[in-house]
C-alpha cells in the first residue's frame, strides 16, 4: 500500500475508534481484518504519526488518534452531504438496509410494511434481525435498531417513534374463574405470566393519576424470553399477562 491517503482508510478509521477493534470493522465492511489493520497502518504511515494503540482485545486512540478524528468525522459527514445534494434528492434509494427489532415488535410491526417499502424501492436489500437480546448496533454493522425502553447509551443517535403503553389481561374464561383485580396487590392470588430477558424476570410497574410508577412483585407458573409464547397462553387461559 502507498502512502497515499485514502478515503476508505479515513473511513474505516473513523469506524474503528467506534467499535474500539479491528474485527467488528471488518464485519460491517465485508473485510478480513487484516486488510483493516493495513488500511490503517497506510494512513499513520502517510500522517508520520501513530492514531491508534494495539492491544490484544481491543484498540484505543492515541492523543493525536483523539484530535485527528474529530476533524476527520466532520470532514466525512460534510462530504457526505456534498455528494448527497450533487447526486440529487430525486435518487432512488438502494443497497443493502440492515434492521434490528425486538420479536414480537419486529413480527407485527416491521415485517409487514417490508413488502410495500420494498416495492417501492426495489433496489434496496433488507436484511431483518429479530431478537430480544441487547445488541451493540455498530459492532454488529446495523443500520437501524429498534427498541423498546430508555436508551443507556447516550453516544447513540436516537428518535422516539412512539409512546409504549402496558395493560394487564387475561382471557374472559381465565377472569371469570379467577377473578378481575382491582388492584395491583390482588395480582398475588393470580397466575402472572412473566416475561424474563437478560436482564432476568420483568417486574411488573403500576400508577395512578397522581403518582409515579410503583414495582409489584407478581408470580406465576410460566416465564418466557418470548412475548408472544406468554400472549398465546393467556389466549389459552393459563394466566394474566
Amino acid at each position: 500500500m502507498s502512502n497515499e491517503i485514502t478515503l476508505l482508510a479515513l473511513r474505516l478509521f473513523v469506524e474503528v475508534a467506534a467499535t474500539g477493534n479491528f474485527t467488528a470493522t471488518a464485519k460491517r465492511r465485508g473485510l478480513p481484518p487484516s486488510s483493516v489493520s493495513r488500511h490503517i497502518q497506510g494512513l499513520e504511515q502517510a500522517l508520520g504519526q501513530k492514531l491508534l494503540y494495539r492491544h490484544t482485545r481491543a484498540v484505543t486512540l492515541t492523543d493525536t488518534g483523539v484530535a485527528y478524528l474529530s476533524e476527520v468525522r466532520d470532514a466525512l459527514a460534510a462530504l457526505d452531504i456534498a455528494t448527497d445534494r450533487v447526486a440529487g434528492a430525486a435518487s432512488e434509494p438502494r443497497g443493502l438496509l440492515r434492521i434490528n427489532a425486538p420479536v414480537a415488535f419486529g413480527r407485527r410491526h416491521i415485517a409487514p410494511l417490508l413488502a410495500g417499502y420494498q416495492a417501492r424501492f426495489p433496489q434496496v436489500e433488507v436484511e431483518l434481525t429479530l431478537t430480544d437480546a441487547v445488541v451493540d448496533p455498530v459492532a454488529e454493522g446495523m443500520d437501524v435498531t429498534l427498541r423498546i425502553g430508555v436508551l443507556k447509551d447516550s453516544s447513540l443517535t436516537a428518535r422516539k417513534l412512539a409512546a409504549q403503553r402496558y395493560v394487564a389481561c387475561g382471557s374472559p374464561t381465565y377472569l371469570d374463574s379467577r377473578g378481575r383485580p382491582g388492584s395491583p396487590e390482588e395480582l398475588e392470588r393470580h397466575n402472572c405470566l412473566l416475561y424474563k430477558g437478560v436482564s432476568g424476570r420483568e417486574r411488573w410497574h403500576f400508577r395512578d393519576s397522581t403518582s409515579d410508577f410503583r414495582n409489584h412483585e407478581v408470580h406465576g407458573n410460566l416465564t418466557s424470553n418470548n412475548a408472544e409464547s406468554l400472549v398465546e397462553a393467556a389466549l389459552q387461559h393459563q394466566g394474566l399477562v
